[in-house]
């Protein structure tokens, strides 16, 4: 007999067609108003992993399974806060919004975090499931606190890069990230429909996040996409994803990333 999970009196089966339809409803949310864009390539991985993890996860019987599961849930716990920060500017409006329905989209990450904190840390079906979430939710802020550490380092790469006349770039991927910002990456949530950086980097973000949203190159949107062009001339700038139907011309005819 499987158990009812007591923080919202539903069966496991119940939840997993609720969690499963919110998943989608996320994912077409973020393909047709391009919350979160393009996800980089790690970030996607992380977020299949994540989703697939939490879905199936009050299903598992076997002990050691549930230690793998609880850990990964730790990691998405800390996945869900971090979309409620990057959202924050929204947070206000989607209340009014709920009226008509759409500001509820807003508050999913509430209701994945609460599960996971619920069933990994609250009321877990086994004690040691608190040690292994906890050490999922120790080890994504290691990693973030590493984010920001080479972003601050990248910052003074940056600094030598200006004083040579931008003429001497030291590649490494947070220089390459920090370079292609305002055209390739965003670093905040975009309210308006139009020309939008396509491609969300994580690592970037939270970078930015913990060096105080600190952008360390002082030229113009032209001069970056040249500096970028020069130093990567192999890849990509222009991407399938405007982050916007009613403007989309905007970017894909921008004669800067040609």
């Amino acid at each position: 007999m499987v158990e009812r999970i007591e923080l919202l009196k539903i069966s496991p089966k119940k939840l997993l067609i609720i969690n499963t339809i919110l998943v989608f409803i996320s994912i077409l949310t973020n393909t047709l108003i391009q919350v979160f864009c393009i996800p980089s390539i790690w970030a996607f991985i992380l977020l299949i992993i994540c989703f697939a993890n939490f879905i199936s996860s009050p299903f598992f019987r076997n002990q050691r399974l549930l230690l793998f599961t609880s850990f990964i849930n730790g990691i998405f716990f800390c996945v869900n806060i971090y979309c409620i920060i990057f959202l924050w500017q929204v947070q206000i409006l989607s209340l009014i919004l709920i009226i008509w329905g759409i500001g509820i989209l807003t508050f999913i990450p509430y209701f994945f975090a609460t599960q996971v904190l619920w069933q990994n840390l609250i009321k877990p079906k086994i004690k040691s499931l608190r040690i292994f979430f906890l050490t999922g939710i120790l080890i994504s802020f290691s990693i973030a606190g590493y984010f920001g550490y080479e972003y601050k380092k990248a910052i003074s790469e940056i600094s030598r890069f200006q004083e040579s006349g931008f003429n001497k770039f030291e590649k490494s991927y947070m220089t390459e990230k920090i370079l292609g910002m305002h055209f390739i990456y965003h670093t905040r949530f975009c309210e308006f429909d139009g020309w939008r950086p396509p491609i969300h980097e994580p690592a970037l973000i939270l970078g930015m996040w913990l060096n105080t949203n600190y952008d360390p190159i002082y030229v113009s949107l032209e001069k970056r996409i040249e500096f970028y062009k020069k130093f990567y001339p192999n890849k990509k700038i222009k991407f399938e994803c405007s982050c916007a139907y009613t403007y989309s011309s905007d970017y894909f005819e921008d004669k800067r990333l040609k």
